[in-house]
């Protein structure tokens, strides 16, 4: 499998009462989050924090910054049992020096501890990508179909990437088309419901203990031809 992905460097950055050391050292490594980063399919990665033990935490705040583009930032939902400090981010275009940064907040709002990853995207090789975690991807953004310039997929997030059965994973997605044409958008799963289906914003409820296949369509053209397509995998544990 051609590498899509380059890990730079990691950062882990300590709250200030850990830094200080006033709890001694069995207290700051209990306040440490580390935040990995794993590359699944050409313009898209998969970032976890390991949460802090001996903590409730609710919240964990994401930011993918650097090569020039908008900052992509937002919360995930960590309250749900067995839900994961996970997120799925694609619409990178390819660039050096990406940073995620990643903050655990306690059920007080405090701020437990943050993680920072470096990475590289090195981008889709064409406009489809063999590779296991690619399953269904589609990169039609951008492409020439006759007198048509297909609509692109540019933002999509969908996080937590596990919760338990009957908990909700929030999904978000934008897009955008060179030529002016109304852009329509389309989520499936294997199993499970989608709150709304064809909106940019929704909500996915996991139905069986299992793996789901989600996958989200961006199109202008009704879905006849030009589909811009990611897939991304979660799991609804019990």
């Amino acid at each position: 499998m051609p590498e899509i992905l380059r890990i730079t460097s990691f950062v882990v950055v300590l709250p200030a009462l850990a830094l200080c050391g006033c709890g001694g050292d069995s207290e700051a490594e209990a306040n440490v989050c580390n935040v990995s980063v794993s590359s699944l399919c050409a313009d898209s990665l998969v970032a976890e924090l390991s949460l802090p033990s001996g903590e409730r935490i609710n919240n964990v705040a994401y930011s993918v910054t650097g090569n020039g583009i908008e900052e992509i930032a937002g919360w995930i939902n960590t309250a749900a049992p067995r839900a994961t400090a996970s997120a799925w981010v694609a619409g990178m275009p390819p660039g050096d020096d990406y940073v995620i940064t990643m903050t655990a907040m306690t059920i007080g709002g405090d701020r437990s501890c943050q993680g920072t990853a470096r990475f590289d995207m090195l981008g889709p090789a064409g406009p489809s990508d063999p590779s296991p975690d690619c399953v269904g991807s589609q990169f039609m953004g951008g492409e020439r179909v006759g007198a048509n310039t297909c609509a692109s997929l540019t933002r999509a997030v969908v996080a937590p990437l596990q919760t338990a059965k009957g908990q909700l994973i929030d999904v978000e997605v934008s897009g955008s088309d060179a030529d002016g044409d109304h852009v329509r958008f389309q989520w499936e799963a294997t199993t499970g419901f989608f709150y709304y289906d064809y909106e940019s914003d929704t909500r996915f409820e996991c139905f069986d203990s299992d793996e789901e296949l989600i996958t989200i369509e961006v199109s202008d053209d009704n879905f006849e031809t030009c589909i811009d397509r990611r897939s991304v995998r979660v799991r609804c544990a019990d």
